[in-house]
């Protein structure tokens, strides 16, 4: 009885994922697409019941031209969701990735919006994602689809350039900067660099374009970036909450950027002092 408990509890337990993946069936692009999120949920539910099958921790999909390998975890299909379905980052005509020449992408994760922008536009593309367990799919993926023009780095973006910690629970794959044990139970010690680090090393004269979601570090990583904001052109950042709104909104203003438009989650800047 105990025996069948436990196993009862453990099927319960991975229920959440197979109902991901089935949300991600519902919103898959085409018959390839499914498909291979059929082939992925049976092989988990074989194994689930004691078979000897051999499973996949990654999905393997076709969007458009794009082949695009992830992990089915609540993270990646949100993101999914926003840049493919919901298209968040075109909410704007001048924030569309054909009006841009440098883009700079900070919080990268697997490259889902670094890969929509590089298949849409001839941009040089700088892409930042500091989590190690993640970061690995970023960088195949680019190498799978052949994106010569995308620059990928294994760093967070911060106030200072310096070293930290990053946990990350595994049943989410999303990580968080911080010395606090509490926020995840993987950590890996990352390097963080800033923005206007990056842009003198890699001599970027301005930026089209700054798209940053770094995990409720947007403040940090625009006060790393104060001399790199004055050459770029429109910003759309992803807060996670009410308290870094309110501090980057004056921030950015106090520097010459004007809200153009705001959704549930992201907002859009255009700096004033050059425009697009």
């Amino acid at each position: 009885m105990v025996n069948r408990f436990k196993a009862s509890v453990k099927a319960r337990s991975r229920v959440p994922k197979h109902r991901k993946v089935l949300w991600y069936f519902a919103k898959a692009p085409n018959l390839s697409a499914k498909l291979s999120v059929i082939k992925f949920f049976f092989k988990r539910i074989l194994k689930d019941i004691g078979l000897p099958v051999r499973t996949d921790d990654k999905l393997t999909v076709n969007i458009g031209e794009l082949t695009i390998h992830f992990v089915p975890f609540w993270r990646e299909l949100v993101h999914y969701q926003e840049i493919f379905i919901d298209k968040v980052y075109g909410q704007h005509p001048s924030f569309l990735p054909s009006e841009c020449r440098i883009i700079v992408d900070c919080g990268a994760n697997i490259g889902l919006y670094t890969m929509h922008t590089a298949q849409n536009g001839d941009a040089k593309i700088y892409a930042f994602e500091p989590n190690p367990s993640v970061y690995g799919r970023l960088k195949k993926n680019i190498e799978r689809n052949g994106l010569y023009n995308v620059s990928a780095y294994q760093m967070a973006i911060g106030a200072v350039r310096g070293k930290s910690k990053l946990y990350w629970d595994s049943s989410t794959l999303s990580g968080k900067v911080s010395e606090n044990s509490n926020e995840g139970n993987n950590f890996a010690e990352i390097e963080i660099t800033t923005l206007d680090h990056i842009c003198t090393e890699h001599e970027v004269p301005f930026i089209d374009l700054l798209k940053l979601d770094v995990e409720g570090k947007e403040y940090e990583a625009l006060k790393g970036g104060r001399q790199t904001l004055k050459t770029t052109k429109r910003l759309v950042m992803e807060y996670h909450n009410d308290e870094v709104r309110k501090k980057c909104e004056p921030f950015l203003k106090e520097i010459g950027f004007n809200k153009i438009n705001e959704i549930p989650g992201h907002q859009y800047y255009i700096n004033s002092n050059i425009g697009v």
